[in-house]
């Protein structure tokens, strides 16, 4: 949770290169505090057949049902 702020402005600020990575870190960072946000975003890497932690997340989900 003490994660959260830098990795929202790492977000805030767009960085391509990194955009993945910061999808899933937000991901596993809100599952505690704000489960809904974690749920969608889970559910928009998973339908992303070119993400690298697509089956992750789809994994997590099916953990969370």
């Amino acid at each position: 949770s003490k994660a959260l702020p830098l990795i929202e402005t790492a977000e805030d600020r767009r960085n391509e290169f990194y955009k993945e990575d910061i999808d899933w870190l937000l991901a596993l960072a809100w599952l505690m505090q704000e489960p809904d946000k974690a749920k969608t975003r889970l559910q928009s890497i998973s339908t992303n057949p070119a993400h690298t932690k697509r089956l992750d997340a789809l994994e997590l989900l099916h953990q969370l049902e």
